[in-house]
């Protein structure tokens, strides 16, 4: 991730540490059949509120859809570029999100009713490392919980521990 100024990406810096903190916890390999999980090391809500920009009569708060936009297609074409794993395994992939996912979540529409990140953000089998959910979710909305890996504010990396290696555990996602 590179270092953002403006709007509210300073609202993000977790994600600045999420691949150091993982990195620090699991075994990492670079066999993808025997990856648990792949990470997408981009700080998507970093970029998406680096552009927040208040509407002319500052009712809303507005983003660089175009911005947002144009960072999916890049990442999106270097994934598939890789290999096959995002389209054959997504829910092996996590992804920084600001909010946790609902069941059957057809969109999430932020700000001024505007949708960014419209595959990464919305694709109903990938995993979000997320920061925030809902204190009232909306009527009939249930949180993903198998879709979401919720960190707290304030998570020491350090006071974490290691889960079993890959060939003493039982399965995997």
């Amino acid at each position: 991730c590179i270092s953002l100024h403006g709007g509210g990406a300073h609202d993000f810096e977790w994600e600045l540490h999420v691949e150091s903190n993982l990195r620090a916890t699991f075994a990492v390999t670079a066999d993808p059949s025997q990856a648990d999980f792949f990470l997408l090391p981009a700080c998507l809500n970093r970029l998406w509120a680096s552009g927040w920009r208040w509407s002319e009569a500052r009712q809303k708060l507005r983003a660089c859809v175009e911005c947002t936009s144009r960072f999916e297609r890049k990442l999106l074409h270097v994934m598939r570029a890789v290999g096959p794993w995002y389209d054959e395994h997504p829910e092996k992939h996590l992804v920084t999100r600001h909010r946790c996912p609902y069941i059957g979540e057809q969109s999430w529409a932020i700000n001024a009713d505007e949708e960014v990140y419209t595959e990464l953000w919305r694709h109903p089998r990938l995993r979000y490392i997320c920061l925030e959910t809902d204190p009232e979710p909306p009527p009939g909305a249930v949180r993903d919980w198998h879709r979401e890996v919720h960190v707290p504010y304030f998570v020491d990396a350090a006071t974490m521990q290691s889960p079993l290696p890959h060939a003493k555990r039982a399965h995997d996602f």
